[in-house]
């Protein structure tokens, strides 16, 4: 693919390998999306050659929280002209994230 970086941006600004501690401040209300990560989804998205989206699966009650934002990388891709890709599926049709990837894995196109 002739690729030389990696950009990442996150869907929030918290970042944690624990699910549940960015719920928890989810439904406290201590957790939106600030306009940082808007610029920074804008920017990924645009700057990207190959734009991979990875977040996995996530539980029902953290998807009910995070489809605003699946929803706003979606329009930040389209906006930047860009389909993104993944690097596998999760059960529910997801991207998966890359802990959960084999060497094995090839791009797949996303909605």
């Amino acid at each position: 693919m002739g690729l030389r970086g990696i950009l990442v941006a996150n869907l929030f600004t918290l970042r944690t390998p624990e699910p549940r501690e960015l719920l928890a401040k989810l439904e406290a209300g201590d957790l939106v999306a600030s306009s940082a990560c808007d610029v920074a989804l804008h920017y990924v998205c645009s700057e990207c050659k190959v734009l991979v989206f990875a977040w996995g699966a996530l539980s029902k009650k953290l998807a009910r929280w995070a489809e605003s934002r699946i929803e706003y990388a979606y329009a930040a891709a389209a906006s930047a002209g860009k389909k993104p890709l993944a690097l596998g599926l999760t059960a529910s049709g997801e991207p998966r994230h890359p802990l959960m990837l084999s060497y094995a894995s090839t791009p797949v196109e996303l909605r």
